[in-house]
């Protein structure tokens, strides 16, 4: 009898063992078709964005969505950030709920990492995605692309590693490349340049 009951109580650890896992299966199925950056950015909004003195921004929520500026302070006591919006006829500072508020970058704008896996890195935003919550960003150190959280990075004019000027360029010019058309200026060395073309291709442009 005694081992009858203990058969029981197997009985009932099984059928809830074989109900989680049933549970942790349907919620894998659930996020199989969703991306490392779609989970990410689902995990980012579930914490509080830091804003910072002159970062550009978005607004996302109620009446004014869609208006972009630059923060001129941020009252974190009261959960609010002081706005300059980029309008022309719109010269006064508006107060928006942190909450109702992501950062915003655009293509050519230079960021630096301030948090994740390439903490500190610097570069070119070159993409933007997930409506702007993901960044491909063109670094200045290794000359590679990766991808970034918006919310992870803020606008610099820090250059993570080497030159940033040469024979009167800078780095980030837009320079003419002969018959290979236009590009940006990604990296400078001792004797010349790398340029990113507009098919994404990085060419050496020697100076002597």
């Amino acid at each position: 009898t005694s081992f009858g009951g203990g058969g029981g109580a197997a009985g009932s650890a099984s059928s809830s063992a074989s109900y989680n896992l049933a549970s942790v299966q349907h919620q894998s199925r659930e996020q199989r078709g969703k991306t490392t950056f779609e989970l990410a950015i689902q995990a980012s909004a579930a914490r509080p964005v830091k804003f910072a003195l002159l970062d550009k921004v978005i607004v996302t929520q109620g009446e004014l969505r869609g208006l972009t500026g630059q923060v001129q302070s941020v009252d974190e006591d009261n959960g609010e950030v002081s706005l300059m919006p980029d309008l022309d006829d719109l010269n006064e500072l508006l107060d928006i709920k942190i909450t109702d508020l992501k950062k915003h970058f655009r293509q050519g704008d230079h960021v630096k990492v301030t948090a994740g896996s390439h903490v500190g890195e610097t570069g070119m935003v070159i993409g933007v995605q997930y409506d702007g919550d993901v960044l491909t960003v063109f670094s200045d150190r290794t000359m590679k692309e990766f991808d970034v959280l918006a919310a992870d990075v803020c606008s610099t004019s820090e250059v993570a590693s080497g030159k940033v000027s040469l024979a009167g360029y800078d780095l980030y010019d837009l320079v003419a490349l002969g018959n290979s058309g236009v590009g940006v200026v990604v990296k400078i060395e001792p004797d010349g340049f790398r340029v990113l073309d507009t098919s994404d291709v990085v060419q050496y442009v020697s100076v002597k």
